[in-house]
C-alpha cells in the first residue's frame, strides 16, 4: 500500500500532470461546523512548482448574534470585540475568495491544508447562508493525513517540526500564517516522492 501512495504522490506532484492546488486555512468563532463563523480567511496560491503567485488574507468581520467560543479564542487570539469592529463583511469577504481565485486559476483549485474538511464545512456554509456555490474542488488534501499514513503523525502540531519546519509560536494560528506552514509542509512531503 505505502508503493501505491508512493506512486499517487509522485504522479500528484509531476507538473505536467499536477491539478492546482490552493493553500487554505480559517480562523473561526469555535470549533464546530454549525454554530460558528469565520473570522479570517487565508489563501496562497501556488503554480505547479508550489511557488507562491499570490498571497490573500481576509478578516471577516462578526454580525449579529454569532457564536462566540472562548477556546477557539484563546487559540487564534482574536478578541469578540476587535472581531465586530473589524473586517470586512461575509459577502464581500466570498466576493474577495472568489476573484482571488479567478485571477490565479484556470481550473478549480484543490483546497490543501491541515484539516481542510473541517475548513470547507465551513466554506460551505458561509457560501450557503449567501446562496452562492463555493468556488473550490470538492477533493481536498488534507496534510495530517498525509502525515498520519506517511509517519503516523496525524496532527499538526508534530508534523511540522518532525519535517524540520520551525514554528513562530507568536503567529501561530493567523489563517494566512497556518497557510505558510501548511505551504511548507506540503514542499518537505513533495521530496519524499
Amino acid at each position: 500500500m505505502f508503493k501505491s501512495f508512493k506512486v499517487f504522490w509522485s504522479r500528484l506532484f509531476t507538473p505536467s500532470n499536477q491539478l492546482p492546488l490552493v493553500i487554505l486555512d480559517l480562523e473561526t468563532t469555535g470549533l464546530g461546523i454549525h454554530n460558528n463563523n469565520l473570522l479570517e480567511i487565508g489563501l496562497i496560491a501556488v503554480d505547479k512548482h508550489l511557488a507562491i503567485k499570490q498571497t490573500l488574507t481576509i478578516p471577516v468581520k462578526l454580525n449579529g448574534r454569532a457564536h462566540w467560543g472562548e477556546a477557539a479564542a484563546k487559540v487564534h487570539k482574536i478578541t469578540e470585540e476587535a472581531a465586530r469592529k473589524q473586517g470586512v463583511e461575509l459577502s464581500e469577504a466570498l466576493n474577495m475568495v472568489d476573484d482571488f481565485l479567478n485571477e490565479n486559476y484556470d481550473e478549480t483549485p484543490i483546497p490543501v491544508g491541515f484539516n481542510p474538511n473541517f475548513d470547507m464545512k465551513l466554506i460551505e456554509t458561509a457560501y450557503e447562508k449567501k446562496k452562492r456555490k463555493h468556488p473550490f474542488s470538492h477533493t481536498v488534501y488534507d496534510l495530517n493525513t498525509v502525515g498520519k499514513y506517511l509517519f503516523n503523525i496525524n496532527s499538526s502540531r508534530f508534523l511540522v517540526p518532525h519535517l524540520g519546519i520551525e514554528v513562530d509560536e507568536d503567529k501561530k494560528h493567523s489563517a494566512l500564517y497556518d497557510c505558510e506552514l501548511a505551504l511548507k509542509t506540503l514542499r518537505r512531503l513533495e521530496r519524499i516522492k
